[in-house]
């Protein structure tokens, strides 16, 4: 027997497939037309950091930590939270179990370089296998990260300078 013929002939069994077919239509009519508030997805996010700056020597005083200045103004910039990590390994772990969009590692050497001049060394660990909004967050960090990097050694070579211009000279 055919489908169409079976249908015909026993109308329960039309109610049998269409009363679930009209189920899921409603179901997904709602779910695709929903507004989805931003910011509480957003939110909901973590991004994870492993910080192990130690921070570098400044004339001025204490040693200067760049990293947690720098993680300071992408708390205020991201609608993100941040979850810290005690070294990679338990990151990444977390970045594959889907708790964290992104990992931020800052080695313990990071502020000495930034103040030196050389090139900021902290890195990002993205991964793919998370929802797409999780996965185009985990991407923009770089870029939103360079800024906040730029910012703050910028900020901090300044000051360092400003502290040798006003440290007093030896005598000849």
């Amino acid at each position: 027997m055919k489908l169409s013929q079976l249908l015909r002939e026993r109308p329960i069994l039309r109610g049998a497939l269409l009363a679930p077919s009209v189920v899921v239509f409603v179901f997904c009519l709602f779910n695709l037309t929903a507004v989805v508030d931003q910011n509480t997805v957003l939110g909901s996010l973590r991004v994870g950091v492993v910080n192990q700056d130690e921070g570098a020597p400044v004339p001025a005083g204490s040693p200067v930590r760049l990293a947690d200045q720098a993680l300071a103004l992408l708390e205020r910039q991201l609608p993100l939270g941040i979850t810290a990590f005690p070294d990679e390994a338990a990151a990444r772990v977390a970045l594959e179990r889907g708790e964290v969009v992104a990992v931020l590692l800052f080695p313990t050497d990071f502020s000495a370089v930034a103040l030196a001049g050389a090139p900021a060394n902290a890195r990002v660990l993205n991964t793919d296998h998370l929802s797409v909004l999780e996965t185009q967050v985990g991407r923009s960090l770089p870029g939103q990260l360079q800024a906040a990097l730029s910012l703050v050694v910028i900020g901090a070579r300044g000051q360092a300078a400003a502290a040798r211009a006003a440290a007093p000279v030896a005598p000849p």
